[in-house]
């Protein structure tokens, strides 16, 4: 699914430009004046993924909207596991030897952060609940076909098991959360062509953690926005 931006050469915030993001945020546009643009969108991937989502829900693609939103929450799982990890002071090759036992089975990532948060905290996290699990794996596995308020309901539950979480750690551990981005991360500009405008964005799509972010996201509500936001466009 694409997301939105404004060109950087035309700075019209109401005229907005779907790009079609790739791994590490990457992606070339251009907009209707015919500017060409090379984008690097410096958010993790756990954000990246649940804008992707957000947007799946607003062009009618539920089903994309739900796996999206899961693979969020499992990226997110591995964020924290990794900030935790450089702010313990675990060096990084064995940060990576963990990581690679569990990469590729969605229990033993889920059990990992339970440890991490567990270590850290002192309490279990909040998870997902096991109904929504089940819904989960009955669209991902067994080709159940959601409807929007399914979708909506999903995303919303993701968000408030991990908004919360990441708002901490941005704020209590700001460092070993940019170390741990740039490393996930390829934010260069080498997939540019000649003639494009390189361009860069920070701070949180879904995932807004600045200072003056809200304490809690409501989906809806964003979903609503956004609507407004192609209606302006449209018109």
């Amino acid at each position: 699914m694409p997301i939105l931006i404004s060109c950087p050469t035309c700075q019209d915030p109401e005229s907005k430009i779907p790009v079609r993001v790739q791994n590490q945020g990457r992606a070339r546009a251009s907009c209707a004046k015919g500017h060409t643009i090379a984008i690097v969108l410096c958010h993790p991937q756990f954000d990246l993924l649940a804008q992707i989502a957000a947007e799946a829900i607003v062009d009618g693609y539920y089903r994309d909207a739900v796996s999206s939103f899961a693979a969020s929450l499992e990226r997110f799982y591995e964020f924290y596991f990794r900030v935790i990890s450089k702010k313990n002071g675990i060096l990084e090759d064995q940060v990576e030897q963990a990581w690679k036992r569990v990469a590729r089975q969605s229990e033993r990532q889920l059990g990992l952060f339970i440890g991490a948060y567990l270590s850290e905290t002192g309490v279990a996290p909040p998870l997902l609940s096991e109904k929504s699990c089940a819904f989960r794996n009955s669209v991902i596995h067994q080709g159940s076909i959601p409807t929007e308020a399914e979708a909506i309901e999903f995303g919303q539950q993701v968000i408030d098991v991990s908004y919360p979480i990441a708002r901490d750690i941005y704020s209590r551990f700001p460092e070993e959360v940019r170390a741990v981005q740039k490393s996930m991360g390829d934010w260069n500009w080498d997939f540019a062509q000649p003639g494009d405008v390189n361009m860069s964005a920070a701070g949180g799509m879904i995932f807004n953690l600045s200072m003056s972010a809200p304490p809690t996201f409501n989906l809806a509500e964003n979903l609503a926005f956004r609507r407004s936001q192609r209606s302006r466009q449209a018109s």
